[in-house]
């Protein structure tokens, strides 16, 4: 199995940090006693997973290449299979539909044209093709932040994080008013992100007209 491309490095703020960020925010009170730090760890965690799996952040991406069956850790999402030695994509299907027609997933012949997930991160091709390379591009599920660990959302985006254990530890007081507010800041944030992150191409089509101007004619 080789890894061909890895997922957005570490950067920011720790695991630490954040949590005196969101001590910053008027929780200070949650400072000190350890359960409350605890459930501030865990707020941040949620936050942290859900700014991670709100879109296919291109941060989250990694590639695998090599032969099928494959297991994949921290698999979130599959992108796409495709075949190099045949240079096409294979099709996505329901294990649960293949079974009705075959039950053994066999397939016939020896090349592959579709792929089903097994389990929690495996990757089956079918028909099975055990002389095929693939190479297979998906998301990840980051891991839980912990200690000096920090997150792979990039810096400029990691104060998502702090707002949305921020609506966690308000709505922990009955506060909802005041969630309601944060959660407004915390999506215009996640607007804002998929916009930069996920649009990088600002190249628009031109319409470009042909013919005599007084005919109005496009073609």
């Amino acid at each position: 199995m080789t890894i061909i491309k890895e997922p957005e490095a570490e950067v920011g703020m720790t695991l630490t940090e954040l949590r005196e960020e969101v001590y910053a925010q008027g929780f200070d009170d949650f400072q000190g006693e350890a359960s409350k730090e605890a459930q501030i760890n865990r707020w941040i965690n949620t936050a942290y997973q859900e700014v991670c799996l709100f879109k296919d952040w291109p941060f989250l991406e990694s590639e695998y290449e090599g032969t099928l069956p494959t297991t994949l850790a921290n698999l979130a999402k599959v992108l796409d299979v495709v075949s190099v030695n045949n240079r096409y994509n294979l099709r996505p299907y329901d294990r649960r539909s293949l079974i009705r027609f075959d039950p053994a997933l066999e397939g016939y012949g020896n090349i592959a044209e579709c792929w089903f997930k097994e389990g929690n991160g495996t990757i089956v091709a079918y028909p099975k093709a055990t002389s095929e390379t693939f190479r297979v591009r998906f998301t990840v599920i980051p891991e839980e932040l912990t200690g000096v660990k920090k997150p792979i959302v990039p810096q400029r985006f990691q104060y998502l994080i702090v707002k949305g254990a921020q609506r966690w530890a308000y709505m922990s007081r009955d506060a909802y008013s005041a969630a309601e507010l944060v959660e407004g800041i915390y999506n215009r944030g996640l607007e804002t992100m998929t916009k930069q992150l996920t649009n990088p191409n600002h190249d628009m089509n031109r319409l470009i007209q042909r013919g005599s101007p007084w005919r109005n004619q496009y073609w």
